[in-house]
C-alpha cells in the first residue's frame, strides 16, 4: 500500500492505496482518507472506479498517457461522458 503523507501539509499525495486490502480495512482507509480531506488536499492515483466515485470530489482520467477528462464523479464517470468519447 504505497502511501506518502507530507507531513502537516496542506497536501496529501497517494496512490494505488487500497490494493491488496481486505474490504473492512478498505472502508477503514477509506475514512481516514475522507477525514483528512477536511484539512488537506489529497491528490489520490487509483486504477478502481469505486474508489474515485467514493472518494472523489473531482477526477481526472487518463487515457493512453493523456489526460482525456476532469469534473466530478458523477459526469466523468457516466456512460457519455468525456472520456468515452476521447475529448477534454
Amino acid at each position: 500500500m504505497p502511501c506518502r503523507p507530507r507531513g502537516m501539509r496542506k497536501c496529501m499525495d497517494m496512490w494505488v492505496v487500497n490494493t491488496g486490502l481486505d474490504p473492512s480495512s478498505r472502508r477503514l482507509l477509506w475514512d481516514v482518507i475522507r477525514s483528512a480531506k477536511q484539512t488537506a488536499a489529497v491528490v489520490l492515483t487509483t486504477h478502481s472506479m469505486e474508489e474515485a466515485e467514493a472518494l472523489c470530489d473531482r477526477i481526472g482520467i487518463f487515457v493512453g498517457g493523456r489526460l482525456s477528462c476532469i469534473g466530478n464523479p458523477q459526469v466523468s464517470l457516466s456512460p457519455d461522458s468525456c472520456w468515452q468519447h476521447g475529448s477534454l
